[in-house]
């Protein structure tokens, strides 16, 4: 579940907690306005207020700004439902590239290699798909040198996130 908790400033400011948890699963931007909107309309200090933040937020590893629009963080809920976890790999990998989220999700398309549970495991199916795609067959008992292969990889782009679900994630940029 991806989620942001949106508090009352004018509340907050009185010292109370006033807030409220809203799901961005399956919803709109206008419909969590309309949440926010009526978590306002109930403060106990303002019946008039019209500030908020957001405090906290549930959103797979995607951090989130206080003042983010509704947008942005209906997008983000988008994209992880579309892509999953592995996809925060990329923009953690360089967020500041990524204030335009269609961005985000085009890259991933283009450098994302897939998941493997060692480094090793990709640069062994590189190789392979490599002389493959080259027409090369190597006997048996000849050795191909996997370290080398992936020290290559990595000084060529190649780089790999943490264990998101137990499994690393290549990506080729």
């Amino acid at each position: 579940m991806n989620r942001i908790y949106v508090a009352s400033l004018s509340d907050y400011n009185n010292g109370i907690l006033h807030g409220e948890w809203i799901d961005l699963d399956f919803t709109t931007a206008d419909e969590v306005q309309e949440q926010v909107n009526k978590m306002l309309a109930a403060s106990p200090t303002d019946p008039n207020a019209e500030e908020w933040a957001i405090h906290d937020y549930e959103m797979g590893g995607f951090e989130v700004e206080e003042y983010d629009s509704f947008d942005h963080c209906v997008k983000l809920a988008d994209i992880l439902e579309e892509y999953g976890e592995k996809i925060v790999g990329l923009y953690n990998n360089c967020p500041s590239n990524y204030n335009d989220l269609d961005q985000l999700t085009e890259d991933f398309d283009n450098y994302y290699r897939g998941s493997y549970d060692s480094k090793k495991e990709y640069a062994e199916e590189y190789a392979h798909e490599t002389l493959e795609q080259l027409g090369i067959e190597l006997p048996y008992m000849i050795p191909i040198d996997y370290e080398g292969v992936l020290i290559n990889l990595e000084c060529n782009g190649t780089w790999f996130t943490d264990r998101i679900d137990g499994e690393i994630h290549a990506f080729d940029q």
